[in-house]
């Protein structure tokens, strides 16, 4: 893995986990909660009730047919963070009009691949929500576990909210806002993104 591509996803419970990083560079954090459909993963990260969260998708294969805007459930990214097994690289339906991966990064989300959704998903339904921190900035076990600590949770109260997202200073949650209203996929994805 190259160092640059590299993203972590840390657990409240201390476990630490190394992946790639597929979408927005950042931290961003919130409830681990899974999702076991095979498809429809655009409708689920513009689905309102997923915000405050880190969804993991089951499915082993996200991604593979891209992203059309009309399929959206609302005008922006409501999850926190996306946690996947393998990205898809080519999407492959026509009514497409970017890549996942492409999406993501325009939506500022972060997001990271490479890791054991099936076993996140088992401690997940044996332990319940857990909160968690997805980071392309910070591999430091000590401290990505702190933070995820620190993470504000939607099911219990906690003393200080992190949900960064942006590799940036100042305010998360203004950057948040205009970030994520700001940006589609529509012709910004095909128009040549690098």
């Amino acid at each position: 893995m190259s160092e640059s591509r590299k993203a972590w996803l840390a657990l409240e419970n201390g476990w630490v986990l190394e992946g790639l990083s597929v979408g927005a560079p950042g931290e961003a954090g919130g409830d681990l909660v899974f999702n076991t459909a095979m498809s429809g993963y655009h409708e689920i990260l513009t689905d309102p009730s997923y915000a405050g969260q880190v969804v993991i998708m089951t499915y082993p294969l996200i991604g593979n047919y891209g992203v059309a805007e009309e399929d959206a459930e609302s005008h922006r990214a409501w999850a926190e963070a996306f946690v996947i097994r393998e990205m898809s690289r080519i999407p492959s339906n026509f009514r497409s009009s970017c890549s996942l991966s492409d999406w993501l990064e325009r939506q500022n989300v972060v997001a990271i691949e490479g890791v054991d959704t099936r076993r996140l998903t088992r401690l997940v339904r044996t332990s319940g929500s857990l909160r968690c921190l997805v980071s392309t900035q910070d591999g430091d076990p000590e401290s990505l576990v702190r933070k995820a600590k620190r993470t504000s949770s939607t099911t219990r109260p906690t003393r200080s909210g992190c949900r960064k997202r942006t590799a940036g200073g100042g305010s998360a949650a203004s950057r948040t806002t205009s970030a994520r209203s700001a940006t589609s996929c529509g012709a910004s994805c095909t128009a040549g993104s690098t």
